[in-house]
Order: C-alpha cells, then structure tokens, then sequence
C-alpha cells in the first residue's frame, strides 16, 4: 500500500534480474489477499497471482503470513474498530486464501506458521477444539495441488507441551505430510530459547 508506483513491476523486476524467488505478503499490515474496500489493492494483488500463476512449469511462490499469534499490524485507524488488533489479525486468515484459489487454482501458496503458536497452545491444550485456522490450512492442501504449510515459530517443542503437540501435529496432517515445510523463523526461535 505504501510502496513503489506499481508494486507488481517491482516483483517482476525482483524475481526476473536480482535473483528473487518467491513472494512474501503480509496481510495484517493491512490488507486481506481478497476482496479489500480499496480496489486498488486487490487489483494489485490479483495482477501479481495473475503474474505468479503465468509461469505455469514452475510457478512463483507466495508465501503468505497465516497466524492469529501476536505478530505485527498495522496501526491505521478504522472507524468503528475497537480491538485493532484482532481486526489486522483477521485479514491473515486461510478462509481469505480459499477465495484467492477459486480463481487461480495453480497458484504456488505457502501459508505460513500453519495457523501459529497462539492455535496450536490452545489445540495441544485442549480435548475439545473448535475448527480453526489449521483445520482450513489442511483442507486447501488436500483440495489444491500447490498449497502448503509450514512450521515456523510453534515454539511448543521447547516446552513442556513438546509431547502433546507431536502427537496432535502428526493427526493432524496425516495424509498432507509432504506439504508441511520446514520453517524455523530462527529470529524469534532464537528470542524464546535465550528466554527460556
């Protein structure tokens, strides 16, 4: 929203001269991956999952931030919107990514932190646990070939939940388990060990 002219020339010129790879978007600084109030926004986005999804042998990756954990946000104001936070937070949910896909099926979509830390506290303590972002993190998997998740920032192996979460995880993702990644967000990995 508050970058070059045209972001989507600036991705190009990222990923086809200076050795980029793939995309990060960051929907909590303020925009949803679709259907936005500003429809320059979304024609902005739709142009890059357009560009991303033209390179159809090997299509550009998005990785794309998806977690309700605490993280960072943007601090515009919106009228009416009390709790600031959990409306930025919400933009980043994996319900917005199914309606992404409906139109770009072949779209190449990490969703990043598999719904978070602040999920996967709540589901390993728990025996009763309302579907939630992980649960629609996995259905895309298993309903669109390029979709995938990662495991960067859980934070739960260090503790003493590292059992539980296991074995919660691994139900989990049964049947998806080739499209879990490896992501270790070591910056704040790094925070909570020293922490520990």
């Amino acid at each position: 929203r508050s970058g070059p002219d045209d972001p989507v020339e600036a991705a190009k010129t990222a990923l086809e001269y200076q050795g980029f790879v793939g995309i990060k978007l960051y929907p909590p600084l303020g925009f949803k991956p679709i259907e936005n109030d500003n429809p320059n926004v979304d024609d902005v986005l739709t142009r890059l999952y357009s560009y991303c999804c033209s390179k159809r042998e090997h299509p550009i990756p998005i990785t794309a931030h998806c977690s309700w954990s605490a993280g960072i946000y943007s601090n515009e104001h919106i009228p009416g919107v009390n709790d600031i936070k959990t409306y930025y937070r919400e933009m980043a949910s994996p319900i917005h990514w199914e309606k992404v896909l409906k139109q770009f099926p072949s779209l190449k979509l990490n969703l990043a932190h598999f719904g978070g830390l602040g999920e996967w506290q709540a589901r390993v303590g728990s025996t009763r646990y309302a579907e939630n972002w992980a649960d629609i993190i996995v259905r895309l998997m298993k309903e669109y070939k390029n979709v995938y998740t990662d495991l960067s920032y859980h934070g739960l192996p260090t503790t003493d939940l590292a059992e539980e979460y296991k074995t919660v995880l691994l139900q989990k993702i049964e049947g998806v388990e080739q499209k879990v990644l490896l992501g270790s967000d070591w910056y704040m990995s790094r925070m909570q060990c020293e922490l520990a």
